[in-house]
């Protein structure tokens, strides 16, 4: 990744990380130890969003920007090209891209 791109990313929101953050706002690493507390019922993110540890999840079946890049501009030929090789949500994200 180019530096330019990495520093118009938010730091981490965990106090003295200042890792680059990524998922509900985390770095890989914090993003992990969340996770795993919610996993073992210690904490729910919905309490953790609410005390401005985590950011809410990206709305569901939303593709990130790189993802659509990678997306853009396929069509049908494309989806159909692909044939069973996908499963029916994905074909119908190459058909909403476009």
């Amino acid at each position: 990744m180019s530096e330019q791109l990495l520093s118009t990313k938010p730091p981490c929101l965990a106090p003295n990380c200042g890792t680059i953050s990524g998922n509900r706002g985390l770095c890989a690493s914090c993003y992990r130890t969340a996770s795993y507390l919610v996993k073992e019922g210690k904490v729910t993110w919905d309490i953790l969003e609410a005390r401005g540890k985590a950011l809410p999840r990206r709305k569901a079946g939303g593709l990130s920007t790189r993802a659509q890049w990678f997306l853009d501009g396929l069509g049908d030929s494309d989806s159909q090209a692909l044939g069973d090789s996908f499963d029916s949500t994905t074909k119908d994200r190459l058909k909403q891209s476009t």
